[in-house]
């Protein structure tokens, strides 16, 4: 096909592609509504061969860097999501997570480099409940780079999202475009869950998620990032529904439930990731909030919160046999002996009884 043919194709293209044309297609798909058969064939190659890049041509391109939201699991352009069963925590999780990254401060043991704007899309928690979280969390000093949707907000206006519908995928593309005009763009977009923003689909049907992965992936090619929280299946180790839904995700993580008692605790690992791998791959974090204010711990590798827990269990529950321990926390009887060590490492524990010391005594009434 000559240059002049090309120009022709391309002429007819635009044409099609005016106002005046208001026909239920856009673009190219217009113009192959209207020239069929070969010239149609030619146009879509064409098209196609515009397209292409050579590898030197790739390589040579100028294109921005990918920075990291949070080092090194989550970048700019990117799909993630994090699951857990219910009740473990997912909620304070993500908003932990968007109160990081919209204040540029580590989100536990990784690193933001910078604050960024985040809209959290909320599919069920009362407005109360969402004020009496967030106040927690930030005795009133939140950032002004965190947006949010609540549900209850849309409930009330009559026009509860369900992100399986294309309209109301237009709808938050809309939202999105206002934040844009006025240069606060959003970085971050999470939705919080996919089971109450996501009806009207079998969650265990590959072919339903077709409903949602383009959208997600046009998001991506927007440059926006986002974060899906999701329930566990069955198997706590995996996200309840189709795989396929996790096919096109950078980032999987999963929340463990731990059992400590009375604090909210949970553990934090990566069954999937694109790159270099989380440092570190898997932590324990621990939420009190006894004061009405958050204080989080957390361990690399579990043992100094864990430890503590064991603390705070022999104290509350006047335990005083390693046996008692391992049912309480379902472990094994070495895995609780670790722990006892540590405790009396520090001084926290008798060294022939598990009767607290008057350190230990005070440890507790710090943590509580």
């Amino acid at each position: 096909m000559t240059a002049s043919e090309k120009n022709i194709i391309k002429s007819s293209v635009s044409l099609f592609d005016t106002p005046q044309f208001r026909w239920p297609y856009t673009g190219l798909a217009r113009a192959i509504k209207l020239l069929r058969g070969t010239f149609m064939a030619e146009l879509v190659l064409t098209w196609l061969v515009d397209l292409i890049v050579t590898g030197k041509g790739l390589l040579q391109l100028d294109l921005p860097k990918r920075e990291a939201i949070i080092s090194p699991f989550m970048r700019v352009k990117s799909l993630s999501m994090v699951f857990a069963a219910r009740g473990v925590g997912k909620t304070w999780f993500v908003l932990q997570l968007a109160l990081s990254v919209a204040r540029g401060e580590d989100f536990f043991a990784w690193a933001v480099p910078c604050a960024r704007r985040v809209l959290l899309i909320d599919g069920e928690m009362p407005l109360a409940d969402l004020q009496e979280r967030l106040h927690i969390l930030t005795g009133g000093n939140v950032p002004d780079n965190l947006y949010i949707l609540p549900s209850e907000s849309t409930y009330e206006a009559g026009c509860p999202l369900n992100l399986a519908d294309p309209k109301h995928q237009e709808y938050i593309e809309v939202l999105l475009g206002f934040f844009e005009s006025i240069g606060k763009k959003i970085d971050l977009i999470i939705f919080d869950n996919l089971s109450s923003l996501v009806m009207g689909i079998d969650e265990s049907s590959n072919n339903d998620q077709e409903k949602m992965i383009p959208w997600l992936i046009k998001l991506r090619h927007r440059g926006y990032s986002a974060l899906i929280v999701h329930h566990s299946g069955k198997d706590p180790k995996n996200s309840r529904g189709a795989s396929r839904r996790e096919d096109h995700l950078d980032t999987v993580i999963a929340l463990g439930e731990v059992n400590n008692g009375q604090l909210t605790s949970f553990s934090i690992s990566f069954t999937k990731t694109r790159g270099i791998k989380p440092d570190p791959e898997k932590l324990t974090v621990c939420l009190d909030t006894k004061d009405g204010f958050a204080n989080w711990t957390y361990g690399q590798n579990s043992k100094e919160v864990t430890a503590y827990k064991y603390l705070i269990v022999i104290y509350e529950n006047g335990f005083d046999k390693q046996k008692q321990l391992a049912e309480y926390f379902n472990v094994s009887a070495p895995a609780v002996s670790q722990q006892i060590s540590k405790l009396r490492q520090e001084e926290l524990i008798e060294p022939d009884s598990l009767m607290l010391t008057e350190k230990g005594i005070e440890k507790v009434k710090s943590l509580s």
